[in-house]
Order: structure tokens, then sequence, then C-alpha cells
């Protein structure tokens, strides 16, 4: 499908620029444009990464941990051990022995510690459950956000066309106005006419021409907008090139347009922002079980494997000494019986978060029943100005062929019938403005609409 005036309004390139831009031909490549140059995209796509990340990380509770470790140490005793002077019988012989201290200084320790934690109080799968919450939260964020950019484009490129055919309809006004003040010259120099009634005609093509000046300067306004909108540069050279086109034909196609297909195309999705808030909610409810574990005990499986090597001469002789010590394979049950209290504060605050996410949900819910209502109202306004226009469409071809009609046996004059032509096409504009309108509106409206 093809609209004959967007293709028309943006040029692929900007003549003469130094660095030129490639503009969007249409309306969807404009919101392609726009969803993927915005830096708001790449914000959310590292926000997605970083919610995947927790996922990955949460997960890795229900993994064994293997450890590894190595001591290398000098140990030094202030207190020296006091020696104990002993004997024994042997064969008849008395055998003194003296027991000194005979801990060597120099120490080597490594080892392996394998451990699995068996119960922790349910706060590894309230993490993992946290961590799946706030991965949803970040997936609808990004649709927010793809909404927020969707519905901006939207009204920015519209704007843009409906300031170029408003644009045309002032031009229309300023030939209009610029051949009537000619005509109450030469009548007025004729003396046919007065000359108050002159200098009204004239003043009249003045105040057309400084609405035609206005509206050029808020179109730029509208361009500018537009480019900012699709994450482009708003450069004066892109902005002339951009109002300057020349004028186009009325924009084709604009019945055709289905908001709801291109939604679909675009992967958007209904109540955004309330999957968002239930998601943090569900995130926060986790929040709660896992405060809640820290008052419980935690039970670890371990196996650990360690070596050892001591000397009294030096490490290099711990390292050739060097050798296996002890295997140890256990359970290890902690509890933490007090903790200042912490752990019940913690509870309160998690409580109090779910009460208030509780209530963001609902509020949420709240305003996009109420923005859907009004944009639905809004839908079925313009469908009211739209059909309307249609009737003063209809009546204005019927006022241009009994204006026609007079021109043909004299009794009118070519300034009346050019007058009844510029009206049914400011009527036509009109019209099309007001179909523009209609497909914003329901656009805005599939977008508000609740689940």
């Amino acid at each position: 499908m093809r609209v004959h005036a967007l293709s028309l309004l943006l040029l692929s390139t900007v003549a003469g620029a130094a660095h030129a831009q490639v503009f969007p031909t249409n309306y969807m490549a404009a919101l392609e444009q726009g969803l993927s140059n915005r830096l708001e995209v790449g914000r959310d796509r590292a926000s997605s990464d970083m919610a995947a990340a927790r996922v990955s990380e949460a997960k890795g509770a229900f993994l064994p941990t293997l450890t590894a470790y190595s001591t290398l140490q000098h140990i030094k005793i202030y207190n020296d051990f006091s020696p104990i002077k002993i004997g024994f019988d042997f064969a008849g012989q008395n055998v003194p022995v003296t027991v000194t201290n005979s801990l060597p200084p120099y120490e080597l320790s490594t080892g392996l510690d394998l451990r699995y934690n068996l119960y922790a109080g349910g706060a590894d799968q309230a993490r993992l459950d946290a961590a799946h919450a706030a991965r949803r939260a970040a997936d609808a964020s990004t649709q927010v956000t793809r909404q927020q950019l969707v519905e901006e484009v939207t009204r920015a490129y519209w704007s843009v066309v409906k300031a170029k055919v408003d644009a045309r309809r002032i031009h229309r006004a300023v030939d209009q106005a610029n051949a009537e003040a000619q005509i109450a010259s030469v009548q007025y120099q004729q003396g046919n006419l007065a000359q108050v009634e002159a200098e009204v005609k004239a003043l009249a093509a003045q105040v057309q021409e400084a609405e035609w000046q206005s509206s050029q300067r808020a179109l730029a306004d509208l361009i500018r907008r537009y480019l900012l909108a699709i994450g482009m540069d708003g450069t004066p050279q892109s902005v002339q090139a951009l109002q300057q086109m020349p004028a186009f034909e009325e924009v084709q196609g604009i019945d055709a347009l289905n908001p709801a297909t291109l939604l679909s195309s675009l992967h958007l999705t209904n109540a955004a922002q309330v999957k968002r808030e239930r998601a943090e909610l569900d995130s926060a409810s986790a929040g709660i079980v896992q405060a809640r574990a820290n008052a419980k005990p935690t039970l670890d499986f371990f196996v650990r494997y360690n070596s050892v090597g001591r000397s009294t001469m030096g490490f290099d002789n711990a390292v050739s000494q060097y050798g296996r010590d002890a295997t140890y394979v256990g359970l290890q049950l902690s509890w933490k019986l007090f903790d200042g209290f912490r752990t019940d504060s913690r509870i309160k605050h998690e409580l109090a978060t779910v009460e208030k996410k509780r209530g963001m949900v609902e509020l949420a819910q709240r305003n996009a029943e109420h923005e859907w209502q009004d944009r639905l109202s809004h839908v079925n306004d313009l469908d009211d100005k739209l059909a309307l226009a249609k009737k003063q469409l209809a009546l204005g071809e019927a006022q241009l062929k009994v204006a026609q009609m007079r021109l043909e046996t004299k009794l009118g004059s070519a300034t009346q019938t050019q007058a009844k032509a510029n009206a049914l096409e400011d009527a036509r504009d009109k019209m099309t403005g007001i179909k523009i309108d209609a497909f914003v509106a329901r656009l805005e409206e599939l977008l508000a609409r609740p689940e």
C-alpha cells in the first residue's frame, strides 16, 4: 500500500547538506526507524539483558558450588611450649624422653570444597521467582516504551501531513485574496469601486499572506518534532528540505490503513502498563518469602578434601613434604538465632512494599480504563465529524455545479466560480484532516484498550 502524499512529503536525501540524512519514505518506515533509532530502545534492551542475567544468577542457587583454596603461612608462637620430661622402662633400662614444641612454623595448605544447599527456607526459589517477575516487568516496560514511541511518531508524522494539507488550503486562500484585491484595484481605477472597498480587499490579501507565513513557521516546528521523534537530527537543512517540498497530491489510501493490523505487525500488546505493575507486585511478594527465610535454618551437604605440607626449615621443605591430609563429608546446619531485629524489620518493609504495589496495580487498571474510555469517545466524535464532512463535501460539489452553470449562462462571474471551487477543495482537505485524526485516534484507542 502506498500513500502518495507521504512519499512526496518525505525526501530520500537532503540536497546540499554536508551530511545527508536518509528519511523514511512512508508511515510504516517512519515507525520502524523511530523504534530502532531512539535511545529509549537501547535503554530497554539493556534492562532486558540485565533481567535475563538475574534469572541465570538465581538459577545458580540450585546447583552445587565447588571452591578451591590455598594457604601459605608462617607461624610464630610467642608463648613457647614448656618442655615435659617423661621416661619409660625398656628392657630394664630407664629411657628419658623430653616433649617440646612440635608445631612447624612453615605450612602450605590446599584443598577443594564441594557444597550443596539442601534447605534455605525457600529463599532460593523466592529469588528465582523474583528474577522471573523482574524479567516480565522489563518486557512490559519495553512494551510501554514501544507504545509511547508509536504514539509519538504517529502524532508527529500525521501532524506534518495535516500541516501540509492546511498549507495548501491557505495558499489557495492567498491566491483568491490576491485575485480579488487585483480586481478591486482595477474597479477602483475605473471608478466603479470606492477607495475604501479596494483597501479592504488589499488588506484581506495581506492578512492571508501573514497567515501563510505563520503556517510555514508552524510547519517547520512540526517537521523538527517529527525528525526528533524518529531519532534523527532536526537540522535547519533537513527542516528546510522537507518544508520546501512542492505541493503534493491528496492523501490516498488513508481509509485502507488498518490500525489493528499495523499494531499486530509491530508485536505490541495491550495493557502493558498494568502488566508491568503486576510483575513488580509479584517480585515484591517474592521479597516477603526471602525476608522470612532469614529467620529459618539452612542445611548444606559438603565434601572437603585438604592437603598440607609442614616444615621447620622453610617453605621449600613444606612443599616437598606436601601430601594428603584429610577428607571430610558431612552436613552443616546454620541457624541465626538473633540478628538485632533486622529480619523482622525487613519483613515489615517487604509487606508494606507489597501493599504499595497492590495499590499501584489497581491505580494502573483504573487509569487504563479511564484513558481507554476517553479515547473511545474521541473516536466516536471523529466518526460523527467525518459523516458531517462527507455531507458538506457533497453540498460543495452541488454548489460548484450551480456556479459553473451560472458562469455558462452569464449569470455568475469567474471569480465566484473559482471561490466555489476553492471552497470545495477546502472541504476535501477538511475531510482529509478528519480522516487523519480518525486514524490516529483509532490507533491510540487500540493501544489503550484493556485486556
